[in-house]
């Protein structure tokens, strides 16, 4: 991806990223790019949060979100139903048995969107799969639609909280200021304040 300017890497509070898959190389290309970042920043000692929002119909609730930890490894997480907006936006039979396949585990009392913890080591292209792979057959999303991408530091959470069950930057991110996301729930829906940039070619291995 061509990117008109970049983050300061060493500050991950808050970066925010919003593209069109279509403009980007499809889902496939944004999947290989959110693959790199991962890989980033699991090697950080910040406990953050990535969070894939659908912007197309924001109301409707529809996203996708992972912890990274670089010591217990990842809690990723669809939404669910409880989180959904809309009757036209639920999931139905079929696409919560297509989350089952891409590898979520259905919600449970404790854990009310899809879910699946991953402990360390992690395969963090696994993990961007499930990030994007939803997005289009799930949630419905279309290549030419913007999605928003996020990633915040996160606070350690309390032993109580089901979260803590968890067993040079070119992602196009940029920073400015956010909460702790609501993991086991619904994402933080502050907006984000960074500069918005856009790719302009497919992602590229660097």
């Amino acid at each position: 991806m061509h990117i008109r300017s970049r983050p300061d890497p060493r500050d991950v509070r808050d970066q925010s990223f919003r593209l069109r898959p279509a403009s980007a190389g499809g889902f496939d290309a944004v999947e290989l790019a959110l693959t790199r970042k991962l890989v980033r920043l699991a090697t950080r000692p910040e406990r953050l949060a990535v969070v894939v929002n659908l912007l197309d119909d924001r109301d409707a609730n529809r996203f996708t979100q992972t912890l990274v930890d670089r010591v217990d490894g990842a809690w990723v997480e669809a939404a669910s139903n409880k989180f959904i907006t809309g009757d036209g936006n639920l999931l139905g039979p079929q696409q919560q048995r297509l989350l089952a396949i891409i590898g979520f585990d259905p919600p449970a009392p404790r854990y009310p969107n899809h879910f699946v913890l991953l402990d360390q080591p992690v395969d963090w292209a696994r993990v961007a799969a499930m990030l994007i792979r939803p997005l289009e057959p799930v949630y419905g999303a279309d290549p030419g639609e913007e999605i928003e991408l996020k990633v915040y530091e996160v606070g350690r959470p309390s032993p109580e909280d089901p979260a803590d069950d968890i067993g040079d930057d070119e992602s196009g991110l940029d920073e400015g200021d956010h909460d702790d996301g609501g993991f086991g729930g619904q994402p933080s829906e502050r907006e984000p304040t960074g500069d918005v940039v856009a790719p302009s070619a497919p992602a590229e291995e660097r």
